[in-house]
């Protein structure tokens, strides 16, 4: 159901490469990797908006977060985005196509994960692979928004 890699990553040069170019304030979601042509929104929702197979989302659209793009390559992630779960929110329960790559970046003891009916906490500075075919959602049940890093195996 969850996997915890053994693969640390260090979290501030993330943070440091999202903050260079990247407003998450305003949005929920927005593409690390995407159909060549696209911008970073294209994609970023549900996954029913959009044609073309998760794997052809494979272009890094923010060429410049070099030691974030690293990690992705190296796992052989595609429609990689930033999910930023904003404060007292939560996402439907559904299933995906394949299972996630998560990279926590910001988060607390008041977020979870529910994976068939089952509760689970993250922690920043590791990173999981998720069954998420699975019925799941995520909830933010703290007064501060939750970052992830996920991309598609």
């Amino acid at each position: 159901m969850i996997e915890q890699l053994d693969f640390k990553i260090d979290v501030e040069l993330v943070k440091s490469e999202i903050n260079k170019g990247i407003s998450i304030d305003y949005v929920d979601q927005i593409l690390l990797q995407t159909v060549k042509g696209k911008d970073p929104f294209y994609g970023s929702r549900a996954g029913n908006e959009f044609e073309e197979d998760e794997f052809q989302f494979c272009e890094f659209f923010w060429p410049e977060m070099t030691y974030t793009n690293s990690i992705l390559e190296k796992f052989g992630l595609v429609r990689s985005r930033i999910m930023n779960l904003k404060s007292k929110t939560c996402l439907s329960y559904h299933k995906d196509p394949t299972p996630r790559f998560h990279m926590p970046i910001i988060t607390n003891e008041n977020c979870f994960l529910i994976i068939d009916k089952k509760v689970h906490h993250l922690s920043v500075g590791k990173c999981y692979i998720i069954d998420s075919t699975l019925p799941h959602t995520a909830v933010n049940a703290s007064f501060e928004d939750r970052l992830h890093i996920i991309g598609s195996l």
